[in-house]
């Protein structure tokens, strides 16, 4: 018999101050689980499709990625604001989430099957697992953060203000199930869509000029400081603003697939390790040359046509790739032949 998982409540909100914020998810691009069973089609009995512990994570991530870059550049204070707003094994955190799925989607037919990108690069999706690419599923977040003690209620807005930019930015860079930097389970949150999350069409110059659009709010996500885990790449690592190209088809997964595309003439082109295969010649305890992928591919809604975006995730690493690339060298690499190949101007 499936087990429901319960709410992910971590901690009750005190009778004083408390912050709520509400917003509702749709995944527009195929979104890779399942059941319990590996490899299995989800049927409507089999639990949670959107589990709240694994939205939770997600948000832990992107506030560490965001409002954590920006407050902290320790690893041991980072961790202690972390646990203070989200929690730890021994104590309870002020954030409570709550995730109601409106519509549990479905899977996808056969005919639909057919016409994801071959496995690589967004492998797993092989023949056997593709019973488990699902589609269609909307649901609702709801956070609630409440006051500590002593708490000003300044201090008490500046933390919903930082909640609200971490589930703005996995609205917007992240995504549910598995390979969502490769463009699987894109979300579109229509309720961080006002001015001051817009995205904008700068004029090009020129008939020739690629046209791009920006996002107003980068620098309200980023640091200028470079940190010891991952993050939006902000003035200090002297990245680009973020960028996207501005062809596409009129469907999200039509965007995915130019997304795939782009990354497979890049991977042809002689990419860098991030994209690589192993080390062949890998043997323990020797570690595998490999990056973490670091370059997030959405497709994103700009009025009513769906494009395409690429998006730095930078990590200060002293650590080099097989070909002796420090990370940094091997982001903008990416970046270059995306950029200046691929026309993300």
């Amino acid at each position: 018999m499936p087990k429901i998982a319960p709410l992910c409540v971590f901690s009750r909100p005190p009778e004083a101050q408390a912050s709520a914020l509400e917003f509702r998810c749709t995944v527009v691009t195929p979104m890779l689980g399942g059941g319990a069973e590996l490899r299995t089609a989800h049927g409507s009995s089999s639990g949670f499709r959107v589990r709240p512990s694994a939205v939770r994570g997600h948000l832990r991530f992107w506030w560490r990625a965001t409002a954590g870059a920006r407050l902290t550049g320790d690893a041991s204070d980072l961790w202690r604001r972390e646990a203070a707003l989200w929690g730890a094994a021994a104590t309870a955190g002020r954030v409570r989430l709550e995730v109601l799925v409106n519509d549990p989607g479905r899977n996808l037919t056969q005919s639909e099957r057919n016409q994801l990108p071959a496995p690589t690069p967004i492998y797993p999706i092989g023949q056997a697992d593709r019973a488990r690419v699902i589609v269609g599923i909307d649901f609702t977040v709801k956070l609630t953060v409440s006051g500590a003690t002593g708490q000003t209620e300044e201090q008490i807005r500046a933390d919903y203000k930082d909640l609200r930019r971490a589930a703005f930015a996995w609205t917007l860079f992240g995504g549910v199930g598995c390979r969502t930097r490769r463009g699987m389970g894109a979300l579109l949150c229509q309720d961080f869509i006002h001015p001051n999350y817009a995205l904008s069409f700068p004029p090009a110059n020129g008939e020739q000029a690629t046209p791009r659009f920006t996002l107003p709010v980068w620098d309200e996500l980023t640091s200028a400081e470079r940190r010891g885990w991952a993050q939006l790449g902000g003035s200090g690592w002297g990245s680009r603003p973020l960028l996207a190209r501005i062809r596409a088809g009129t469907s999200p997964l039509a965007a995915m697939n130019e997304l795939i595309d782009d990354l497979r003439s890049y991977r042809l082109a002689g990419g860098y390790s991030e994209f690589a295969s192993h080390d062949h010649t890998y043997h323990w305890p020797h570690p595998i040359r490999r990056w973490p992928s670091g370059l997030l591919l959405r497709p994103v809604l700009v009025g009513e046509e769906w494009h395409k975006m690429a998006v730095p995730l930078y990590l200060d690493t002293t650590v080099r790739d097989a070909s002796g690339r420090d990370y940094l060298d091997g982001m903008n690499h990416a970046l270059d032949h995306f950029w200046d190949q691929r026309g993300y101007r």
